[in-house]
This record gives C-alpha cells, sequence and structure tokens, in this order.
C-alpha cells in the first residue's frame, strides 16, 4: 500500500496525442521536439503506426490514453483532425488547439469555435512556449 501511495506521489510525463494535417508536418515535427524537451511524451502517427495496424484502432487507444490532445488547426482542417478532435471530446481528453493559419470560423465544429486557443500565426516561438 505504501509503495503504491507513494507512486502515485511521483511526477510523470505529460501524455500528448498531435493530431494535424500532414501539409503541416514540418510544424508538428518543431511541436514534437519542443514537447519531448519539455518532458512530455508525444503520440505522433508518423513513429507509432506499424504497417498493417489499424490506424483506428491504434489512434483511439493513444487518444484514450493521452492527459491532452493537441491539434494543429490551419486553413482547411483535414477531416482526420476533425474525426480526432471529436473523439477526443467524446474520451473528455484535455484540447489545446494551435492556430497556424487564418482560419474562417465557420470552417470548424461548433462546439470548439469558442475554444481557447494558441495562436502561431503571430510569432511561433511565442506560441510553442505557451504550448510547452
Amino acid at each position: 500500500m505504501y509503495l503504491a501511495r507513494t507512486a502515485r506521489k511521483l511526477p510523470r510525463a505529460r501524455r500528448v496525442f498531435l493530431s494535424y494535417s500532414h501539409d503541416d508536418s514540418s510544424t508538428a515535427d518543431e511541436v514534437v521536439n519542443e514537447l519531448r524537451k519539455a518532458g512530455a511524451k508525444v503520440w505522433v502517427d508518423t513513429e507509432q503506426l506499424r504497417p498493417g495496424e489499424t490506424t483506428t484502432h491504434a489512434i483511439d487507444k493513444a487518444i484514450n490514453d493521452a492527459d491532452t490532445a493537441v491539434l494543429l488547426l490551419s486553413r482547411m482542417p483535414s477531416p482526420h483532425v476533425l474525426s480526432e478532435l471529436r473523439l477526443a471530446q467524446e474520451k473528455e481528453v484535455k484540447i489545446i488547439l494551435v492556430i497556424l493559419e487564418n482560419l474562417d470560423s465557420r470552417e470548424l465544429p461548433p462546439d470548439i469555435q469558442n475554444l481557447g486557443y494558441i495562436d502561431f500565426r503571430r510569432d511561433k516561438k511565442i506560441g510553442l512556449q505557451k504550448l510547452v
């Protein structure tokens, strides 16, 4: 019992699920690197998905295991990003939106249009610091 209580008090790395359009891969790589430098465990598809693995199952498990879902949103959010957003909402995972480009708010699902976000448009470096 003592060991179990002590283990629960130990700090653990934040588990982050990263969702992005593959058009934004270079920014996603920067985000992954900065979050990992800060000690987060980041799940990113290009590293964790294996050939022959069912992507739907792997993504569902990754979101379920995450503390936070970081979604990189560009001009035309990918259908995959939007479906991963809905999945994170269903599982009640904390969601952090990162705006990469000017977005028409009508392109976003109504339930997140008023959600706070981190803005990479003006200064990506400051945005990365806020995200970390």
